[in-house]
């Protein structure tokens, strides 16, 4: 039931594996990864970006970031410096990830509704 959806996704050069009705599709380096299911009882499209996975860890990043931020015992490359940093940068790349992969799914929806599939978002 993937065959029309798989088209879509060669035609646009994706890189994207097929398993059963799951298809998988890699958008650039960065790691934004899209499933497409067909769900057979309801005669449907299911997307699914991964965002709420994502989310979670950015909210974690962000929380060990302010709270490394503020320990006063370790040293200062430790406490307020580097790791910091590095946790406030992952939070941010998560986040682009999702905005990322919603803004390259929107054009992937687009073509897909001319050829009749409609993708609901879901897991």
């Amino acid at each position: 039931m993937l065959d029309k959806v798989k088209g879509i996704v060669e035609k646009n050069d994706l890189e994207h594996e097929l398993f059963g009705n799951l298809l998988t599709i890699k958008y650039g380096r960065i790691g934004a990864r899209v499933k497409i299911k067909y769900d057979y009882a309801s005669n449907s499209y299911v997307c699914n970006c991964g965002e709420y996975g994502l989310v979670f860890s950015s909210l974690i990043f962000f929380a060990l970031g302010f709270h490394t931020m503020h320990q006063t015992n370790l040293s200062w490359v430790w406490g307020s410096g580097y790791v910091a940093g590095l946790m406030f940068g992952g939070a941010i790349l998560n986040l682009f990830i999702i905005v990322l992969a919603h803004m390259q799914i929107l054009d992937l929806k687009v073509q897909l509704r001319e050829i009749g599939v409609y993708l609901k978002n879901g897991s």
